[in-house]
Order: C-alpha cells, then sequence, then structure tokens
C-alpha cells in the first residue's frame, strides 16, 4: 500500500512540474517580422488545407447522403 502511495505521489509530482513548466513558457508573440511571416504562411496553409480536404470538395456531396457511401456490387 505503501508503494502505490509513494508510486502516486511521484506521479502528481511529475504531473505538477509538466503543468508549471508549461504555464512558466507563455505564449508571447512573435517579436521579429520573420517568425510573423512565417506564421501568417503556416495559417495560410491550414486554411487553404482545411477547405480543400473536406467532404464536399472531395466527393461533391455531403457526407450524409447515403447513395454515394453504398456498396455498388
Amino acid at each position: 500500500m505503501v508503494t502505490l502511495g509513494v508510486f502516486f505521489g511521484l506521479l502528481l509530482c511529475v504531473i505538477a512540474a509538466i503543468v508549471w513548466k508549461v504555464g512558466r513558457r507563455g505564449s508571447g508573440p512573435t517579436e521579429n517580422i520573420e517568425g510573423l511571416r512565417i506564421e501568417q504562411a503556416r495559417r495560410s496553409a491550414a486554411d487553404s488545407a482545411r477547405h480543400s480536404f473536406n467532404a464536399i470538395a472531395q466527393h461533391n456531396t455531403l457526407p450524409t447522403m447515403g447513395d454515394s457511401y453504398r456498396d455498388k456490387r
């Protein structure tokens, strides 16, 4: 029983350390123009991927229309 207590205590310490590290890291704004341009390019690429890989773009139908998903044997 003591072993389980020690194990869970160490596990809680590790979790607390991870939460503290992530909370301390912060997500401040990019300070230079190169970083801003990289962020803008990545955001633009993610936006275009979201629009080009959805169900309507791929199959030209809504995903809930049953005929396009029926087995055609």
